[in-house]
């Protein structure tokens, strides 16, 4: 989440263009689309507790080796590494709220530690900008590691240890092949691709867009992703809440919703002219925070309430499989059209196309809600 506040001190210091900016994407997309299926199978093995701690671990390395880049090369390799720790991560931590919660809650139960990424970019998107200038980023980002280091000793003393989840009696392929045989599982995989490959693009360039495009300085876009951040804070729960409360606890009516304004707000950001002001375009990151970037716990939640609930880590390994092919191709995509054309409207508008595609798919491919209410 450190790096799309970045980008405009990246793209200054090593000369980087749109496109090479969209292959950082492609790195940790790469590393996460290696080590999605694994983290499934690790999970169920071992549990979340020792996961968790060393992915924390690491984490403050790979920002201590972030400070050290001296070019694009070294970005990438950081990138890859970051990338293959967070299926780890994400199917740990959602993995055991998924099994222990009541179904009835799950909707909102996810939502509420899928804003766990949401809180993060939110603090260093209003945070490193700052550093940044005062320290230099460099400095900034060592800082941030630092401070990073109280949380991994509050997990060490709070998390758990919980037993084993190993189910040696399944095999592995019959498991997949038994996820993926269910029709409405792999609708909702479309819309999850939809979902992933927009808000990939927006985390990536929102900020460099801000500053190259519309002339903010890099410490307002940085808040100005704060605002989004902040915005999916409070809206990965609330969709959860109102799948659960309102909604019957139908995620694909939750999901329709979410398609539709996902797409609304990006042909929104397509057709702002290049005077916008500031309080303008923190009306529409609100919008982006509480749609499109509070998109994942739904889209989550969607495909997995279609599965029995031993199925459900690796589901999400499937899901993050297809995460980080989302991630690997769509950011350098969108880079290369803003690069080739110089037009970032046209960029944008084919985004919005992009997680539009969804909308069609949940209106006449509905997938089988029936199955959510088997289970156990």
């Amino acid at each position: 989440m450190a790096f799309s506040p970045l980008t405009p001190f990246f793209a200054a210091e090593f000369a980087l263009t749109e496109a090479q900016i969209g292959l950082v994407a492609t790195a940790m997309g790469a590393g996460s689309l290696v080590c999605s299926l694994p983290a499934g199978k690790l999970v169920d093995e071992r549990g979340s507790r020792g996961i968790l701690l060393a992915v924390t671990a690491v984490t403050v390395g790979l920002l201590m080796a972030m400070s050290l880049a001296n070019g694009l090369l070294l970005l990438l390799a950081v990138y890859f590494v970051a990338g293959s720790l967070r299926p780890f991560s994400a199917v740990a931590s959602t993995k055991a709220t998924m099994t222990s919660v009541p179904v009835n809650r799950r909707a909102t139960s996810v939502g509420l530690v899928h804003a766990g990424p949401s809180l993060s970019s939110a603090i260093v998107s209003a945070l490193i900008p700052v550093l940044a200038v005062a320290l230099g980023w460099r400095l900034g980002i060592r800082v941030v590691a630092v401070a990073l280091l109280p949380a991994g000793w509050w997990l060490y003393r709070t998390l758990p240890k919980g037993a084993s989840l190993r189910r040696p009696d399944r095999d592995s392929r019959a498991i997949l092949i038994s996820v993926l045989t269910g029709p409405g599982f792999r609708h909702s995989l479309i819309v999850w691709v939809s979902y992933m490959g927009a808000l990939f693009v927006f985390l990536t360039f929102f900020v460099l867009y801000l500053t190259q495009e519309l002339g903010f300085d890099p410490t307002t876009a940085g808040f100005l992703m704060a605002v989004v951040q902040t915005a999916a804070i409070v809206g990965r729960p609330l969709w959860g809440v109102a799948s659960d409360r309102f909604l019957e606890g139908s995620m694909h009516r939750a999901a329709l919703l979410m398609s539709i304004a996902s797409t609304a707000v990006l042909v929104i950001l397509a057709l702002l002219p290049d005077s916008t002001h500031p309080a303008v375009v923190a009306v529409v990151a609100l919008v982006a925070g509480a749609s499109l970037m509070s998109s994942r716990p739904v889209g989550t939640t969607l495909a997995v309430q279609l599965l029995s609930d031993e199925d459900t880590a690796r589901a999400l390994s499937i899901l993050s499989l297809v995460t980080w092919v989302a991630a690997m191709l769509f950011p350098p995509l969108f880079g290369l059209i803003v690069t080739t054309t110089g037009s970032w409207r046209l960029a944008w508008m084919l985004a919005a196309s992009v997680v539009g595609v969804s909308v069609p798919v949940l209106l006449f491919l509905r997938p089988d809600e029936s199955v959510a209410g088997e289970h156990p």
